[in-house]
């Protein structure tokens, strides 16, 4: 488990577990009896972990009761982070003009493209398009169900493009990414 403490070591893969675990708390009714047996209490964790993880469940599942989040939507938290990861995304292309990010971009693009086509989601954000579709790539998984080669292909795609994001998302907020000149690697 990805605990909330570490979540500038994989932004995305923090987001993925929000997610995740608001897909769980729905999943369970709001249960929280249900939640701490069924995810707390089984965890290979110390006390002290496991209740700071029951503190943080409770937070996030009150937050999704008071925003009225009990069908779908996601967290404030979860919210923010896909605006800043957006951001950066643009700032990435646009601005810093990084010959990597941009590589990787096109290479996923046609993924990104694909899926959105195929998808009731309206959004238009292409680092929110990888995230849904790596996560329902996870869901077809848990469920053992089979995935395409073409779908592994586009998945891996967006696997890399997000991995390079999280990245420059760690350097932005530890001060390493340069937003003073133009990169040209």
């Amino acid at each position: 488990m990805i605990f909330p403490e570490r979540k500038h070591e994989g932004i995305t893969e923090y987001l993925l577990y929000l997610w995740h675990v608001e897909d769980l708390i729905r999943t369970l009714n709001f249960e929280f009896k249900e939640i701490k047996g069924r995810i707390i209490d089984t965890m290979p964790a110390e006390a002290a972990v496991k209740e700071s993880s029951t503190v943080w469940f409770k937070k996030v599942m009150d937050e999704m009761k008071k925003n009225k989040l009990q069908e779908k939507g996601h967290i404030e938290e979860a919210e923010e982070i896909l605006a800043e990861l957006f951001y950066l995304h643009n700032l990435l292309l646009n601005v810093l003009q990084d010959k990597t990010y941009i590589k990787a971009f096109e290479q996923a693009s046609p993924n990104i493209k694909s899926l959105q086509s195929r998808s009731t989601n309206t959004s238009v954000n292409p680092v929110e398009i990888c995230l849904t579709g790596i996560y329902g790539v996870l869901h077809l998984k848990m469920q053992s169900k089979g995935i395409s080669k073409e779908t592994e292909e586009a998945v891996k795609s967006f696997t890399d493009l997000l991995n390079m994001l999280s990245e420059k998302y760690r350097d932005m907020k530890s001060g390493k990414l340069d937003f003073s000149q133009v990169q040209k690697n």
